[in-house]
């Protein structure tokens, strides 16, 4: 039982730590990256894509205890988000073999253009991730949402346009003997 909760909490910390750093300080990342030379931003992606495959290949283990359990419902949702994965992963596979390309020619602003891309794959993949980890329902969060609409116009309202929408009138069927085979 222990082992399971370090685990889920080695699992669970890094991902927290993801969306918390997305949220908290964008600025912090771009700085990070105008920091680093250009050999170590190919050497973060590096590691970013081998753990975007260990992401993929731990749900891959998932999913084949779903299958053997008989639970459609949970084979049915990795599935969907194990193909979205893939295809990420295929991108940002792409990406870093670009990136390898233009770190060899010097050229850092497609370098770092690469990295982000696939540090936005990798956050995605992650999101991914966590959601096939929660199929069983462990960490499933719904969150209910609720927006008004305002305008922060600097024009003032125009007093020529209602402000309120006419209801128009509901026209009436036709009546039956007006058809046209008659």
């Amino acid at each position: 039982m222990m082992k399971q909760a370090r685990l889920a909490g080695l699992i669970l910390l890094p991902l927290l730590g993801l969306g918390t750093l997305a949220l908290a300080a964008p600025l912090s990342f771009e700085e990070d990256m105008k920091k680093s030379s250009i050999d170590q931003l190919v050497s973060k992606a590096h590691t970013t894509v081998k753990a975007s495959r260990k992401m993929l290949a731990e749900s891959f283990a998932l999913l084949k205890e779903s299958i053997k359990s008989n639970k459609a419902t949970e084979v049915n949702a990795r599935r969907d988000a194990i193909t979205i994965m893939r295809g990420l992963l295929k991108v940002s596979e792409e990406n870093y073999q670009t990136m390898q390309a233009e770190a060899t020619e010097g050229n850092r602003d497609a370098v770092e253009r690469e990295y982000v891309k696939i540090a936005l794959a990798n956050r995605r993949i992650a999101e991914y991730y966590a959601e096939v980890k929660s199929v069983a329902g462990t960490l499933n969060l719904q969150v209910a949402v609720q927006t008004d609409m305002t305008f922060l116009g600097a024009l003032p309202p125009d007093s020529s346009v209602p402000s309120q929408f006419i209801e128009v009138d509901v026209i009436p069927d036709p009546p039956v003997f007006a058809s046209p085979y008659m």
